[in-house]
Formats: C-alpha cells, sequence, structure tokens
C-alpha cells in the first residue's frame, strides 16, 4: 500500500486522448488494460470490478489499478469461466464506453484481451452477454447507442 498523491482517473485520461486524437496515449494506456488482466487472468484470479475507471494515472504518468477487493481466485472451473467471462467483460464494456464513438478500436481491444487471456467458450459467452448488457443499460439510461462489433 501506498500514498499514489495527486492522480487522475485512467478513464478521463483515454477519453480526452481520444477526444484530441492522441492515440500514442490512448496505446499506452489501452497496452496497460491489457497487461494487467493478462496479470490478472494468468495469476488464476477474477475481479467483477475490472473497469477501466479503476485505474488511475499520477503525475509521472505511471499506471495503478486500484480497489481489488473483490479480486478472488475461483477454485470450481465452471464458476471460473463464469467470473473470469465477467471479469472481462466488465473491463471491454467499461473500455467502450470511453472510447465511443471510436468502435473500431473497441474491437480491436476486445480481440487483443482474448488474445492475451486465452478465455474459453464458456467464459466469452458470459463476456458477451456482460457486454451486451453494459450497453443496453447505456442505451436506456443515457440514449448512448452504440453497436460493438466483438471479434468473439
Amino acid at each position: 500500500m501506498q500514498d499514489l498523491g495527486q492522480c487522475e482517473r485512467a478513464s478521463e485520461r483515454i477519453q480526452a486522448a481520444a477526444r484530441s486524437e492522441d492515440w500514442r496515449e490512448v496505446d499506452r494506456l489501452t497496452e496497460h488494460f491489457l497487461d494487467s488482466t493478462q496479470t490478472l487472468v494468468e495469476a488464476g484470479f477474477a475481479d467483477p470490478d475490472h473497469r477501466v475507471t479503476n485505474f488511475v494515472v499520477d503525475r509521472s504518468g505511471q499506471i495503478y489499478r486500484l480497489d481489488l477487493e473483490l479480486a478472488q481466485r475461483p477454485m470450481i472451473p465452471i464458476r471460473s469461466a463464469h467470473q473470469v467471462g465477467i471479469t472481462l467483460g466488465v473491463l471491454i464494456g467499461s473500455y467502450a464506453f470511453c472510447l465511443n464513438p471510436h468502435v473500431d478500436r473497441v474491437s480491436a481491444f476486445a480481440g487483443s484481451v482474448v488474445s492475451r487471456t486465452s478465455p474459453g467458450d464458456s467464459a466469452l459467452r458470459v463476456a458477451r452477454t456482460q457486454i451486451e448488457w453494459m450497453l443496453d443499460d447505456q442505451r436506456t439510461r443515457y440514449g448512448v447507442d452504440m453497436k460493438v462489433d466483438l471479434p468473439f
């Protein structure tokens, strides 16, 4: 545990970078999300709160993941697939909200998440359901109708 000092939410940073078409910064943040997710899944953990809003950027530009209190290591394989699917779906869904309207980048991100974590078909079905639910909720609550072509 450490005091990170003044930080900015990575979600706000990536939205601002996308608006100004600073694709190098978008790619830098995206790569960190991918690395963090790969590390989490390879270590056998799942986290239903693994979303872009739980990453921050400190003054030096270092990126950190916060709020890991819901992360857990599922012991039952069927439960593991479900929880990994939720983890990936929440991340991709939150990334989609931040990168809207750049849905091509969201599709590429989803493909990278899958290639970096190698989830099974069951986890991918859960991830797709989670993402669709998040997009439906966004449409209902905020009137933002976003269509993302998922590569799975």
